[in-house]
């Protein structure tokens, strides 16, 4: 790995640990048989923001585990656990984790992600990550139109796999509660990326903007 993807990856690395420490000690709340609701929209803010950020510096792996520990969050914000849920998904998420913990340290030994152990994950939630039947008419001659939409396609992937992730809700909107702590957050990190292009204008070492990045995100 060169000195400015390292320099990169570790405030990836930085940023990374905290929001799983977070994580790791607020993560029982879902025991509770009434959670408070700010909690859940933080969790799920924590473990959507390292989805987020993992893909953004090229660890596809770590952000696809983190997306599933973020879809639990949101569906806990909208409806109780069953019991027939509770325990299934307060596992997984513990397990999840402690996924992350370890692909994390990996990252910070080597750059790579764990992927023996992350494949080993998936296999043993396989309720978490189905597998997607094939599309039907695999071999519809060229001369047809184009499959629209609401085509079968279509049908056959959104069809219900069996799996309990089935039951939580579409990944695709954010309520303005949460919208609320992400704001600032989000304000913040661009306020650092102003100042340290302003502190690169003055200077070309990318070591001295680097130490001045890790300054502000301390």
């Amino acid at each position: 790995m060169s000195t400015p993807d390292r320099e990169a990856v570790e405030v990836f690395l930085q940023e990374a640990a905290e929001h799983l420490q977070y994580l790791r000690e607020y993560v029982s709340v879902l025991q509770e048989i009434s959670p408070r609701r700010e909690d859940l929209e933080r969790l799920y803010i924590a473990a959507h923001t390292l989805s987020g950020t993992s893909a953004s510096y090229g660890f596809p792996r770590f952000s696809e585990i983190a997306a599933k520990l973020a879809h639990v969050f949101q569906y806990a914000l909208n409806a109780t656990l069953g019991e027939d849920l509770h325990g299934p998904l307060t596992e997984f998420l513990s397990d999840g984790i402690s996924l992350l913990e370890t692909d994390l340290l990996e990252i910070s030994d080597t750059g790579k992600e764990t992927v023996e152990d992350i494949a080993a994950f998936k296999e043993r939630y396989r309720f978490a990550f189905p597998t997607e039947p094939p599309p039907l008419n695999l071999q519809q001659p060229q001369s047809y139109p184009a499959a629209s939409p609401s085509d079968s396609e279509e049908e056959v992937v959104a069809a219900a796999t069996g799996s309990y992730f089935d039951a939580l809700p579409a990944d695709d909107e954010v309520a303005d509660e949460i919208l609320e702590f992400f704001q600032p957050e989000a304000e913040e990190h661009l306020q650092v990326v102003s100042d340290c292009l302003i502190s690169l204008e003055g200077s070309n070492n990318p070591e001295e903007v680097n130490k001045a990045l890790q300054r502000r995100l301390a």
